[in-house]
């Protein structure tokens, strides 16, 4: 209808020559395709419109599902500790484990804190006071021998004998091992009066504020700190 509208305001003003100028611009310009596109659930259709025809396409994309990464199933199993070599314990599964085929492991527990039973940290040198052990760990067995893991967490159990550190400035000068339950003696005490400068003398061992003469028992490993006092 606005072709027609057009043409007939160009006769209107051109007169006949212009109408035929116009009639011939038709016959040789080809209008713009006009194209659409839509997409829906993986299907994207595309449609060009002309003049003369329609043309659709229509492209159906599948995407793949990426398959979900399955979760290392985490192990834990008790053993007895065999021996100890800085961060590795020499661990033997419990019978009827599915590790205690593999006999003694080797368990890095470098990355991992060690704590015992009511989850108090435990320190490298204290490791050898405590029989057993459970180990979890993310159930990957390296096949060497003897086999080894990396623990994710460590907690010890069945203490058989406690430290005693001794600290004077800071400065570990003794430590004292003692059977679970021995008591601790004025004797086993060293004296820290001779750690001191002049000027300085030796009050007391101190179990955190409280002052430590002797210990009836002792069930845990503990740190005594010297309490020093300016003449």
């Amino acid at each position: 209808m606005k072709k027609f509208i057009l043409a007939f305001v160009v006769i209107a003003v051109l007169g006949t020559a212009g109408f035929l100028g116009v009639k011939e611009y038709g016959k040789h310009h080809t209008p713009e395709p006009q194209t659409t596109t839509s997409v829906t659930a993986g299907t994207t259709t595309t449609t060009t419109t002309t003049a003369a025809t329609t043309t659709t396409t229509t492209t159906t994309t599948t995407t793949a599902k990426v398959p979900e990464t399955d979760t290392p199933a985490f192990v834990t199993f008790k053993g007895t500790i065999n021996s100890i070599n800085g961060k590795t314990i020499m661990v033997a599964p419990e019978f009827g484990t599915r590790e205690a085929s593999a006999g003694t492991i080797s368990v890095d527990c470098s990355s991992v804190p060690l704590t015992d039973a009511n989850g108090k940290t435990v320190r490298a040198d204290d490791i050898e006071n405590f029989s057993s052990v459970s180990v979890t760990y993310n159930g990957e067995m390296r096949e060497t021998y003897p086999p080894q893991i990396t623990a994710t967490k460590i907690t010890l159990t069945d203490r058989i004998a406690c430290n005693v550190y001794f600290y004077f400035d800071g400065e570990m000068i003794a430590i004292r091992k003692l059977a679970v339950g021995a008591p601790l003696d004025a004797a086993d005490m060293p004296n820290a009066g001779a750690y001191c400068e002049d000027g300085y003398h030796f009050e007391c061992w101190l179990n955190g504020n409280t002052p430590v003469t002797s210990m009836a028992k002792v069930t845990d490993s503990i740190v005594l700190n010297a309490k020093i006092s300016k003449d």
